[in-house]
C-alpha cells in the first residue's frame, strides 16, 4: 500500500514538473533559453 503511494507521489511530482518545464518553452525568451542551457550542462 505504501509503495502504491510513494509511487503516486513520484507521478505527481514528474507531472509538475513537465508541467512547469513544458510552460518554460511555451513563454519562452532568450533568457529562460539561457538558463535551460546551462542546467543541461
Amino acid at each position: 500500500m505504501r509503495q502504491i503511494y510513494l509511487e503516486h507521489i513520484n507521478l505527481f511530482m514528474l507531472s509538475v514538473i513537465v508541467g512547469g518545464i513544458t510552460h518554460i518553452f511555451i513563454g519562452t525568451d532568450e533568457e529562460v533559453k539561457k538558463q535551460i542551457a546551462a542546467l543541461k550542462i
